[in-house]
């Protein structure tokens, strides 16, 4: 947990000063126990911030490494020493030998060559800022601003991704001088040159199916391998619990954690005084199966304003995904019970096809498969502008038509969307004017356009992938709630092995008919209980919407924080914008408009904590 940071300066060969990068170091402190160490070499300064900080850092006489996180593959205790050893061996390629969660730094003396790089999947941020005369990188941007190098000002691109979103997409930040390092890429800075590169992708095999008995055999095989290689019994033993949300994948990853130890396992849950938001039911059949030692907490409206609290005083960038607060208040249930690591079950719906919308998506490409001169000249001209057009009969099916039509991933992310769609009544037209109105689309499109594979579910999941998994879960929402608890968080699902099995997986295995998550509920199918395996997908939401109308400390709250006339984000919105949602949100009597208007309360609480700095 903490951060790395660090400054070259490329033009007049400057020497970095060890105040400013030791400065940077500290800002990123999170936790009590933590310390910082500065490191340089003339032109470079590179700083850490950790706990048991003698094994985030190597300073020798060739080389500078400073790191977080951990590796799994090869395994060692030391992970800065275990990167530069490979470093030594294979240079930038070092990380192609590497399994696991990290970030990391090297600055090679001799060559005069620095290496920043992010993990597979980007499980943590890290940011930089490059102007041709410095190059300056952190973990957190707080410490970028520290510098005083540059002029930081807020991006609207940024604000309008962000209300599409619910957070600001890589690479963008919420600075337009700031950008973020994307997953499985590397900044090469060297001979006063940046260079971009990206060594490692999600990877799509369309090739021979293996037969259903193999994938089974190899699932079960390649899952309990990464549970056992991010969790050791013996040395583990107590301080290391599972998120369980008695869903299949974390409910998977928990009953083999008590297979693999043989020993009652830890396990944290929330749940809501709401039935519709709560899966406890599903928690503790999961318990009782498996024999886990369960720890549940109830969230509720008391507990929002102190998450929102503490959790905008971390979140250096907007966050609006309401799941941050379980997760919070999870995570701090388990270091309040001695567990300072989790794991959890991220990854498991992106890479074997666990969402409802790929159904959905699915069934509206149905129609697409009818021959074109039949659609567009005897189903369409009769139902939209023929004898059936005012018929109410047929008006889920002109719905059903309607959504068919609009192509991928536009159709896909209608939800996501609705900003873009409604911008007029949305923003203010000085706002408008200076935002590019496609970017959010444009985005989705680069995403489910890159991969090489001829399958539409492939393009769908690595879009998830990600823009749902890693900016939202993984760099946004688990890594902050665990900078800010102490408790890291280890995620099986994210094994390189597992992953690419996942990724040769055929996709009619993945989505066969309307069943989701095919070929992983048939390989756990003996594993788990029948009611995990069947129930419908749920989700971590919080029951804002309801507290919005129920709780009147909640109403008024929300009414101070985007009525008033001086909160930093109206301009971006037209004036009547927030008003308008209230009413709609009282009237509609659906979660929709509130869970709309959670995103903007969380602009606001950034603006007011961190605009101004």
């Amino acid at each position: 947990m903490s951060g790395i940071c660090g400054i070259v300066n490329i033009v007049g060969m400057e020497p970095v000063q060890e105040a400013l990068v030791s400065s940077m170091a500290r800002s990123m402190l999170s936790i009590g126990g933590e310390e910082s160490k500065a490191l340089i070499d003339g032109v470079a300064g590179l700083g850490v911030s950790s706990r048991g900080i003698r094994d985030h850092f190597v300073d020798d006489k060739d080389i500078f490494v400073i790191a977080l996180g951990e590796i799994f593959e090869p395994a060692g205790a030391h992970i800065a020493g275990t990167i530069a050893r490979l470093y030594r061996q294979y240079k930038e390629k070092c990380v192609e030998h590497l399994n696991g969660q990290f970030n990391f730094c090297v600055w090679d003396k001799r060559d005069m060559k620095l290496i920043v790089v992010n993990d597979h999947f980007g499980t943590s941020a890290l940011n930089y800022y490059y102007d041709g005369a410095h190059f300056i990188f952190a973990s957190k941007i707080r410490a970028l601003l520290k510098t005083s190098l540059f002029s930081a000002s807020i991006d609207k691109n940024a604000i309008y991704n962000y209300c599409t979103f619910t957070f600001v997409p890589t690479p963008q930040t919420i600075y337009r001088e700031i950008k973020k390092l994307p997953p499985g890429h590397m900044v090469i800075l060297a001979d006063g040159k940046m260079g971009l590169h990206k060594y490692w992708d999600i990877a799509y095999k369309d090739g021979a199916n293996k037969g259903e008995k193999y994938y089974c055999e190899k699932i079960r095989e390649e899952l309990e391998g990464a549970v056992k290689r991010r969790f050791d019994p013996v040395k583990d033993d107590g301080r290391v619990g599972a998120f369980l949300s008695g869903g299949l994948d974390s409910s998977t990853v928990a009953g083999l954690m008590k297979k693999v130890s043989g020993k009652e396992v830890n396990t944290f849950s929330i749940g809501f005084q709401e039935e519709k938001y709560s899966e406890i039911e599903y928690v503790d059949m999961a318990a009782a199966h498996f024999g886990l030692k369960s720890h549940k907490y109830c969230v509720g409206p008391s507990d929002l304003m102190d998450a929102i609290n503490i959790l905008v005083k971390e979140f250096d960038e907007p966050f609006g995904n309401s799941s941050a607060i379980a997760a919070y208040y999870c995570a701090k249930m388990a270091k309040d019970n001695g567990v300072d690591v989790l794991l959890g079950g991220d990854g498991g719906d992106e890479n074997f096809g666990g969402y409802e919308r790929y159904v959905t998506n699915k069934i509206y490409s149905i129609y697409q498969r009818f021959p074109c001169f039949l659609r567009q000249s005897v189903i369409e001209p009769s139902l939209f502008s023929g004898i059936f057009k005012n018929a109410p009969l047929f008006e889920k099916i002109r719905n059903y038509i309607g959504h068919s039509n609009i192509p991928n991933p536009e159709r896909f992310c209608l939800y996501e969307l609705y900003p873009m769609r409604n911008r007029d009544e949305i923003f203010s037209a000085d706002f408008l004017k200076e935002v590019n109105l496609k970017a959010p689309l444009e985005l989705l499109d680069s995403y489910y356009r890159s991969p090489d594979t001829k399958y539409s579910l492939n393009r769908l999941m690595y879009l998830d992938a990600k823009i749902g998994l890693i900016d939202n879960d993984l760099r946004n929402k688990i890594d902050k709630v665990s900078q800010i608890t102490g408790v890291g968080v280890r995620f099986p699902m994210l094994d390189l092995k597992l992953w690419e099995l996942g990724s040769e997986i055929p996709s009619g295995l993945k989505l066969k008919g309307f069943t989701k998550k095919y070929i992983y509920k048939k390989a756990f199918g003996s594993f788990l209980p029948r009611q995990i395996i069947v129930k419908k997908k749920h989700g971590f939401g919080l029951p804002y919407a309801v507290w919005l109308r129920t709780d009147p400390r909640i109403r008024k709250f929300t009414e101070e924080m985007l009525l008033d006339p001086s909160a930093g984000i109206r301009p971006y919105f037209r004036k009547d914008f927030f008003e308008k949602m209230l009413r709609l949100h009282d009237d509609e009597k659906t979660p929709y408009y509130g869970d709309m208007l959670w995103i903007f309360l969380m602009l606001e609480a950034w603006h007011r904590e961190w605009a101004g700095r």
